[in-house]
């Protein structure tokens, strides 16, 4: 599964501001033009389904977890087609944040877009 590498990090960034997000919050958060999103350093909105393919790379790295409702571990890294995406909740592990921490944010729109 190929993803690309800034929308890793961006979807670990945007869920750094709280303990769980569900997809529709993390895609909301990613396409915010405030100083919460990235949306200037995409070419065009996110969209679910190249967050939702990102979203299961990081499921099988480890670097985030999918919960259900009642915050308990919902689905393992090796069972992602039985996931419905839309009312799951994904929280960052210690291995995400582990890559966040060590990750060196794009300054400009054109350090994104040249790795496109």
């Amino acid at each position: 599964m190929e993803t690309h590498p800034e929308l890793k990090m961006f979807i670990i960034d945007v869920l750094q501001h709280d303990e769980i997000e569900q997809l529709t919050s993390i895609i909301n958060m990613l396409n915010d033009n405030g100083c919460i999103g990235w949306r200037k350093f995409w070419p065009s909105g996110f969209n679910k389904k190249e967050v939702i393919e990102t979203l299961k790379f990081m499921l099988q790295h480890e670097w985030v977890e999918v919960l259900d409702e009642d915050c308990q571990i919902k689905v393992g890294k090796w069972n992602l087609e039985s996931v419905n995406w839309e009312s799951v909740w994904f929280k960052c592990t210690t291995k995400g944040k582990q890559e966040w921490d060590s990750w060196t944010p794009p300054f400009t729109v054109s350090d994104t877009l040249s790795t496109l």
